[in-house]
């Protein structure tokens, strides 16, 4: 590869970018750290990746650093400090360390974290999840109609949030109700071809 500059998306792709990268760490420019370490760790080199943006003070490399201790080595509570580090304004970053909380089964932090989070759809799932682990499934369902929802295919969050919720009120003996549409999460199943309601020929 030539002298270019570096590619601007953070997607991992799939040309050889693993010289230039180095390359260009190597000449100390900070914009490469971070794409170098996900280049390897998507390679199954997570303890490579993880040396290369674990020390750095990056909100952004410090959340890399916990999505690879977490997900790629299987770490949980050594992420903790690294994604409590990452860019909390990024609700993306918020779902990401609550979801660690909620494995980790730290209810409270998850409350102080989603009380001062971002408004976002993904927060506000979020906060329907939290509800549920407070056995609270009324308030699961309040937060799943508070807002419109875009479609999104292939993605079943609110629709097992929903179903969840509806499992907990028949526990308790309330009113249960179907998935509706305004949750706009489709029928798919898991590998992605439709869901019919046509009785298979014999």
């Amino acid at each position: 590869m030539g002298d270019g500059p570096l590619p601007s998306s953070t997607v991992v792709t799939g040309i050889e970018l693993e010289t230039a990268l180095r390359r260009e760490a190597d000449r100390g420019n900070p914009a490469a750290a971070e794409p170098l370490a996900l280049w390897l760790a998507f390679r199954g080199r997570a303890g490579e990746a993880l040396a290369i943006v674990e020390s750095r003070s990056e909100p952004t490399a410090q959340r890399l650093a916990g999505l690879i201790r977490w997900r790629a080595l299987e770490e949980p509570a050594r992420a903790v400090p690294h994604l409590e580090a990452g860019p909390l304004d990024d609700p993306v970053a918020v779902g990401e360390l609550d979801e660690l909380y909620a494995q980790l089964g730290w209810t409270e932090r998850r409350v102080k974290l989603l009380e001062r989070a971002p408004d976002h759809r993904r927060i506000v799932e979020r906060r329907a999840d939290l509800a549920l682990a407070l056995n609270r499934p009324e308030e699961t369902l309040r937060l799943l109609r508070s807002r419109p929802w875009p479609r999104e295919h292939q993605r079943y969050v609110r629709t097992r949030l929903w179903q969840a919720a509806q499992v907990a009120l028949a526990a308790k003996e309330q009113a249960v109700a179907e998935v509706p549409e305004a949750l706009h999460e489709d029928s798919l199943a898991e590998f992605g071809a439709y869901w019919s309601d046509v009785p298979a020929v014999r």
